[in-house]
């Protein structure tokens, strides 16, 4: 398996979205190497659903739509994809992968259904 660490608050060029450890001859001498993500915000969680790893909190980005509270990491290990914005305005604490279904929990303030 591969380590992945989520900062508390990143800005997306000195402090990146998310981190992957590649493992050295000792524990020491591994390094960690920052995943591309063109994003800033607030990290809140990791979670493994259906074999893939998920990244939850309050995120910005370039582009239409700019807010994302959901990312999915892609089959490389490269790069994040964000999963459609939940609701306006909106953090999502944490997820939790339950009964085959990903969960998202959190202060929502809109509807999104």
């Amino acid at each position: 398996g591969t380590l992945y660490a989520l900062p508390r608050g990143f800005n997306g060029t000195s402090i990146r979205m998310l981190y992957r450890y590649t493992p050295g001859p000792t524990l020491t001498a591994g390094t960690w190497a920052p995943v591309a993500i063109d994003a800033t915000g607030t990290g809140s969680g990791l979670c493994v659903h259906n074999g893939e790893l998920y990244v939850s909190g309050a995120f910005n980005r370039t582009g239409s739509p700019t807010q994302f509270q959901v990312a999915k990491l892609n089959a490389a290990g490269t790069e994040v994809e964000f999963l459609p914005q939940l609701a306006a305005s909106t953090q999502t604490n944490g997820l939790a992968s339950f009964g085959g279904s990903l969960v998202a929990f959190g202060g929502f303030t809109g509807g999104a259904g």
